[in-house]
C-alpha cells in the first residue's frame, strides 16, 4: 500500500489553551470594584479553569452553571460573561457545537453590553475557531480578524497572541502553511517575550502538522517529542492526546504500524478518559487506518464506522469525511467498488462544503483505482484528473526550501501512476499520453529550478538571522569535526560517538527548521512553482540526435512496472536520419517490491566483488532490456530514465550474451526527459576553446591534519580519512589533459574547503578526488573531505545542502569519491544527494559513484574519462561526447586482468547532460 496523506487532529481549541491565562488577570482586574461574595463566584471560575486544563469537561459545565446563578443573583456581569464563556468552550470540547455556539453568543452579546471589549474579543475568537471546526473557514477568519481588531485597540498582549495562534489554525486548515507558519512564528515570539510557555506546546504540535502535510517527518517528530515534554510537565492532557495521535499518523506515513498503532492507542485511551469526542473520533478513524494497511479489514471499518458514529453525534464534518474516506479504503480494499465509490462521493462532497482540500486528492485517486476495477475507463480518467490537478495547485502553499518542496510531493505521485496504467490499458492510441503524464511525475523540483533560477536566502535575511544562521551552522562545524576527529583514533570512544551522533542530529533539525521558518518569514523567496506542460513529442524527438540513439524510460507503480522505449526511425530510401519519432511501452513482468530485492542483491554483489554476480545481472537484463531487444538493435547509446530501485542499479554491468551492455552502448542517466531537456538548452561548451583560461578547478588527496591517519596498501575513497596518494597523481595529470595554463588544482592542506566554495564557480570542469561519505538518514549532510584549514570557520566538509547554495556554470562535475551518487531515494524525482545538489546549483551533467570505489583503478578510469572526452579523435562512433568518454575509459579496465570485475569501473555513472 502506498503511503497515505491523513488530516492530522489540529489544536482547534488553541483559544481555551490562551484563554485560561487571561481569566485569572481578569479576576485580578475586577477584585477591588467586587464584592466580598463576588469573589466566591471568581473562585468557582478559577476552579473551572483548572478543571478544564485538566479535561474534565462534564464537571467543567456542572462548575460553570453554579457560577452563572451565584453571578446572575449577585448582579455580577462579568461573571456571568465568564461562565457562559467557559461552559461554551466545554461544550466546544465534548462536541457539542450548537450548545458552544449558544453560549458564546449570550456570552458575546452580555460582553458587548457591559462594553468589556476584550471579553468580547475573547468570545469572537471562540466563535471564530468553532466554525473552524466545522470546515467554514471564511467565516471563521472573519470572527478572528474581528477580535484581533479589539485585542489591539485595547492593547491586549493575551488576545493578540491568542488571535495569531488561531489565524495560524484556521490556515493551517486551508492549506496555506507559509501563512499558517507566520502566524505561529509571531506568536510563538510574543509568547516567549511575555513568558508564557505553558502555551507552547499548542503551537509546537500545530507546527509539526504542517511538517507533516509537507512530508519532513523527521521535523515533525521532533516539534511533536518538544510539546509532549511540555504537556506531561505541565499536566495539559488535552494537548497531549492530540500529539500522541499526531505521532501515530506520522509513523504510520512511514510504514511502521506497529509504532502507530501504539500511539493512535494511547491517543484514544486519553481522549476517552477527557471525554474528548472530537479527539476520541479522530483516534478511532487512526487506529482503522493502521488496521486497513495491516490488511485486518474487519477492525478497519469496526474503528471507522465507530468513527463516523460518533463524528456524526457532534456534527464535526470534517471528522465525518476523514471516516468517510477511510470506510470508502476499506471498501476498495475488500473488492466492493461501486459502495467504495458511493461513500467516497459522500466524503468528497463534505470537504468541498467545509472547504478542506488537502486530502480530496486521495479521495479522488482511491475514486478512480474503483471506477477502474468496475471497468469505467472515462470516470476513472475524470478522477485521476482531479486528483492530479489538486496536486499541481497545492504546490504552491508548501514553505521552506528546495528539500522541502521535494519532500512535499513524495507521496503523492500515485494519480500520476494510476493514470499511465489507465492509458496503456486503453491501448497503442494513447502510449503518447501516457508518456507525457509519466513525465509529469518526474523531476519536477529541478524543473522548477530550471526554468526559473534558484532564490538566493542570504540577500533577504536581516542581520539577526544571519547571526542565528551562523550560530546554528557553526554547531554543525563544531560536532563534524569532533566526529571527524574521534572516527579517526585507532580506537574510537563509542559512547561518545553515540553522543556526538544525537547532538550532530538535533543540530540539525534545529538549522533545518530555522531555514523553514525563513521562508515562512519571506514569501518573496518562495520558488514559482505548479502545473507545467510536460515535455511535447516533438521535444523528446529533439533531445535523440539519430537513430543510434535510445531512450530508456521506466515507471514503477506497486504492481507493475513498465518501460517506454523512445527511438528514431531510419528513411527507408536513403538510410539518412530521420525525425520519425518511435516510442513503444513494454510492460514489464515484474513488482516494484521484487526488483528492489534484486537490484539490491546485484549492487551488493558488485561493490563487494563477489565473483557469482553473472547470473543476477543476466536476470536484471531479461527483466528490463530483453523486451525491447529488438527495437534496440543497432543502438549505440542508451539514455536510462530509472525510477525507484533503478537509481541504485549500474545498467553498465548487466549481462547479454556473455557480454555487458557497456560493451554494446555508452549509456548515461537522467531524472526526467523534461529535464535533460533543460539541461542540454545551455549553450555547449567547447572545454578546448583557444584562450580559455578557466577549464579546471580540482582538488586532490586533501590533507584533513589529523595526526592519527594510519596508512594502508588498499585505499578506499570513503570509510576513514586515510591518504590517498593516487587521487593526488590523478589530478595533476587531469590538469595536464585540460591545460595546465588553464587549470588550477589544489592539493594536501591547500585543498581547502573555503577554496572549493568560492573559487568553484569561475570553472567550466569541477574535480573532487577525495574521500565521500553517504549519510543513509538525511543525504542532505552527506559530503566530500577537502582541507578544514587553520582559522577558518569551515569543518573541511563540503556537504550536499552547501552544494546546493553555490551558484556554478561549471559544465561537468566529476566527484571521484565514494557512493557519490547514492542518497535518498525520493518518488517521482530521483535520488536525492550529492548529483541532485550538483544540479541545483548550475551544473548540468555529474560523474558519480554507486558504491565505495578503490582509489588506484578509480584514478585511471578518471585519467582515461579526462583524456577521452577532450581528444577529437577518440569518438568515432559518434557517441555523445562525455558518454562516450566513460564507456572508453570502463573498457579500458574491464579488458585487464586486474580490474576486469565490473567493481572497478561500474560504479561510475555520468548524469545529466551526456555532450
Amino acid at each position: 500500500m502506498k503511503r497515505r496523506k491523513l488530516i492530522l487532529t489540529l489544536i482547534l481549541s488553541v483559544t481555551i489553551c490562551l484563554v485560561h491565562p487571561f481569566f485569572s488577570r481578569s479576576f485580578a482586574q475586577t477584585a477591588d470594584q467586587s464584592l466580598m461574595t463576588s469573589e466566591s463566584v471568581k473562585q468557582l471560575l478559577m476552579q473551572a479553569g483548572q478543571t478544564y486544563y485538566e479535561g474534565n469537561y462534564p464537571q467543567v459545565i456542572t462548575i460553570c452553571a453554579r457560577a452563572l446563578d451565584a453571578a446572575k443573583g449577585l448582579g455580577y456581569k462579568e461573571g456571568v460573561v465568564i461562565s457562559l464563556l467557559i461552559t461554551g468552550n466545554a461544550h466546544g470540547a465534548l462536541g457539542n457545537y450548537a450548545e458552544a455556539l449558544d453560549y458564546y453568543g449570550q456570552s458575546l452579546k452580555l460582553s458587548q453590553d457591559i462594553n468589556n471589549k476584550a471579553l468580547a474579543a475573547t468570545n469572537l475568537s471562540n466563535i471564530g475557531m468553532l466554525h473552524n471546526t466545522q470546515g467554514e473557514h471564511e467565516q471563521a477568519l472573519g470572527y478572528l480578524n474581528q477580535s484581533m481588531k479589539l485585542a489591539h485597540e485595547i492593547g491586549d498582549e493575551d488576545g493578540i497572541v491568542r488571535g495569531l495562534a488561531n489565524i495560524g489554525v484556521a490556515y493551517q486548515m486551508q492549506g496555506n502553511y507559509a501563512r499558517a507558519l507566520r502566524s505561529y512564528q509571531e506568536c510563538l515570539k510574543r509568547m516567549e517575550k511575555a513568558g508564557a510557555p505553558e502555551n507552547t506546546s499548542v503551537l509546537l504540535t500545530n507546527i509539526g502538522s504542517i511538517y507533516v502535510s509537507q512530508g519532513n517527518y523527521a521535523q515533525a517528530l521532533e516539534h511533536y517529542r518538544r510539546s509532549i515534554a511540555l504537556d506531561k510537565e505541565a499536566g495539559n492532557k488535552e494537548n497531549l492526546a492530540r500529539t500522541l495521535n499526531n505521532v501515530g499518523v506520522t509513523h504510520y506515513l512511514q510504514r511502521e504500524y506497529a509504532t502507530a498503532l501504539e500511539y493512535s492507542k494511547q491517543s484514544l485511551v486519553l481522549s476517552e478518559e477527557l471525554q474528548n469526542k472530537t479527539s476520541i473520533a479522530q483516534a478511532l478513524n487512526n487506529v482503522g487506518l493502521v488496521h486497513n494497511a495491516q490488511g485486518n479489514y474487519g477492525l478497519a471499518m469496526e474503528f471507522s464506522r465507530k468513527s463516523l458514529t460518533l463524528a456524526e453525534s457532534i456534527g464535526n464534518k470534517e471528522k465525518i469525511a476523514d471516516a468517510l474516506l477511510n470506510i470508502g479504503r476499506v471498501l476498495y480494499f475488500t473488492g466492493k467498488h461501486a459502495e467504495a465509490v458511493d461513500v467516497i462521493n459522500r466524503a468528497i462532497a463534505i470537504a468541498k462544503q467545509i472547504g478542506i482540500s488537502e486530502d480530496l486528492w486521495e479521495a479522488y485517486t482511491i475514486k478512480g483505482r474503483a471506477y477502474r476495477a468496475l471497468d469505467q475507463p472515462k470516470q476513472a480518467r475524470e478522477s485521476f484528473t482531479n486528483a492530479i490537478a489538486l496536486v499541481e495547485s497545492s504546490r504552491h502553499e508548501v514553505v521552506g526550501d528546495i528539500e522541502q518542496q521535494q519532500l512535499f510531493l513524495e507521496d503523492k505521485i500515485s494519480p500520476y501512476h494510476e493514470m499511465v496504467e489507465l492509458l496503456i490499458s486503453q491501448g497503442q492510441n494513447n502510449i503518447t499520453e501516457a508518456f507525457e503524464y509519466a513525465e509529469r511525475a518526474k523531476g519536477r523540483v529541478l524543473l522548477d529550478v530550471l526554468r526559473n533560477h534558484k532564490v538566493s536566502i542570504t540577500k533577504s535575511m536581516t542581520s539577526a538571522e544571519q547571526t542565528q544562521e551562523q550560530r546554528l551552522n557553526a554547531e554543525i562545524l563544531k560536532l563534524n569535526t569532533q566526529v571527524i576527529a574521534e572516527n579517526n583514533k585507532p580506537q574510537p570512544d563509542q559512547p561518545r560517538l553515540a553522543d556526538l551522533d544525537v547532538r550532530l542530529r538535533q543540530a540539525r533539525l534545529d538549522y533545518e527548521s530555522f531555514q523553514t521558518d525563513l521562508y515562512a518569514a519571506h514569501p518573496e523567496l518562495k520558488t514559482h512553482r505548479g502545473e507545467i506542460a510536460p515535455i511535447t513529442r516533438q521535444q523528446a524527438a529533439a533531445l535523440i540526435p539519430d537513430a543510434n540513439f535510445a531512450v530508456l524510460k521506466y515507471v514503477i507503480t506497486d504492481e507493475k512496472t513498465y518501460l517506454f522505449v523512445l527511438t528514431k526511425n531510419r528513411t527507408a530510401r536513403s538510410g539518412e536520419e530521420g525525425s520519425q519519432l518511435n516510442l513503444r511501452i513494454y510492460p514489464l513482468a515484474v513488482t516494484g517490491k521484487l526488483l528492489a530485492e534484486k537490484v539490491a542483491t546485484f549492487r551488493t554483489q558488485l561493490a563487494e566483488r563477489q565473483l557469482d554476480f553473472s547470473v543476477r545481472g543476466r536476470e536484471l537484463y531479461d527483466m528490463l532490456v530483453r523486451p525491447a531487444q529488438q527495437q534496440l538493435a543497432g543502438k549505440k547509446t542508451l539514455c536510462i530514465v530509472p525510477d525507484g530501485p533503478l537509481w541504485e542499479l549500474s545498467f553498465q554491468a548487466l549481462q547479454v550474451n556473455s557480454r555487458y551492455l557497456i560493451e554494446n552502448y555508452a549509456i548515461f542517466y537522467t531524472p526526467s526527459l523534461s529535464v535533460l531537456h533543460e539541461m542540454m538548452r545551455r549553450p555547449a561548451i567547447d572545454m578546448a576553446k583557444e584562450g580559455e583560461t578557466h577549464a579546471l578547478l580540482a582538488f586532490g588527496n586533501p590533507d584533513f591534519g589529523s595526526e592519527a591517519l594510519e596508512k594502508v596498501s588498499f585505499a578506499e575513497r570513503g570509510k576513514k580519512l586515510v591518504p590517498l596518494p593516487e587521487a593526488e597523481i590523478e589530478v595533476r595529470k587531469v590538469a595536464a589533459i585540460h591545460g595546465l595554463e588553464r587549470s588550477k588544482i589544489y592539493l594536501g592542506k591547500e585543498a581547502l574547503e573555503e577554496r572549493a566554495k568560492g573559487e568553484a564557480p569561475g570553472y567550466r570542469v569541477l574535480h573532487f578526488a577525495t574521500h565521500g561519505f553517504l549519510d543513509n538518514v538525511n543525504p542532505m549532510y552527506s559530503y566530500l573531505v577537502l582541507a578544514q584549514g587553520d582559522g577558518t570557520q569551515q569543518d573541511g566538509l563540503l556537504e550536499t545542502r552547501e552544494i546546493i547554495n553555490l551558484n556554478l556554470r561549471a559544465d561537468l562535475a566529476v566527484l571521484s569519491a565514494c557512493e557519490t551518487a547514492r542518497g535518498r531515494y525520493g518518488a517521482g524525482e530521483g535520488t536525492i544527494g550529492m548529483t541532485w545538489a550538483f544540479f541545483i546549483a548550475g551544473t548540468p551533467a555529474t560523474l558519480a559513484s554507486q558504491w565505495n570505489v578503490e582509489s588506484s583503478s578509480t584514478s585511471q578510469l578518471m585519467v582515461e574519462f579526462h583524456q577521452n572526452w577532450l581528444k577529437p579523435d577518440s569518438n568515432p562512433m559518434s557517441m555523445p561526447a562525455k558518454a562516450a568518454a566513460l564507456r572508453k575509459a570502463g573498457l579500458q579496465l574491464l579488458s585487464t586482468k586486474e580490474f576486469w570485475h565490473p567493481y572497478y569501473w561500474a560504479g561510475f555513472t555520468l548524469i545529466g547532460n551526456p555532450r
